[in-house]
């Protein structure tokens, strides 16, 4: 995570700003140093070398929904994440399933940072959505 990464250019800055501005975890970056393609903006924060940043960040626009799964039916969220992540990228919502069904606001692009009462790590929250049939999802979505 580059906003709590202790060494990097971005924890510089935030030691040095009020709370407000510094970068957060969760936050949207945008661009980075004039570069707006995801894999040249991770390029250069990964690079030791670069010492000045350029960073547009967007706040998360954060929201609850609670959705019931019904009995042999599926939330119909089609999920995608990664390791030592901290949210679930939803990819897309099926037809058919419960989110679908409830008419929810949750789209293809929304995160879910929270499942019930785990918060974290993506393998936690993926956990909690393996039980039950009632979540609270707590979800991200850019601005």
């Amino acid at each position: 995570d580059v906003a709590s990464s202790k060494t990097s250019v971005l924890q510089v800055y935030n030691t040095s700003t009020p709370d407000e501005k510094q970068v957060k975890p969760g936050d949207y970056l945008r661009e980075v140093n004039g570069e707006r393609e995801m894999v040249k903006m991770t390029g250069i924060l990964q690079d030791d070398s670069i010492r000045e940043l350029n960073v547009v960040v967007q706040r998360p626009h954060v929201f609850a929904h609670t959705v019931e799964k019904g009995k042999g039916k599926s939330l119909g969220l089609e999920l995608r994440f990664g390791p030592r992540t901290s949210s679930i990228l939803i990819a897309a919502i099926v037809e058919g399933g419960a989110v679908h069904a409830a008419g929810l606001d949750i789209r293809p692009g929304d995160r879910i940072i929270a499942v019930n009462s785990a918060r974290g790590k993506s393998d936690d929250l993926m956990a909690e959505l393996k039980n039950g049939k009632t979540y609270r999802l707590v979800l991200s979505r850019a601005p």
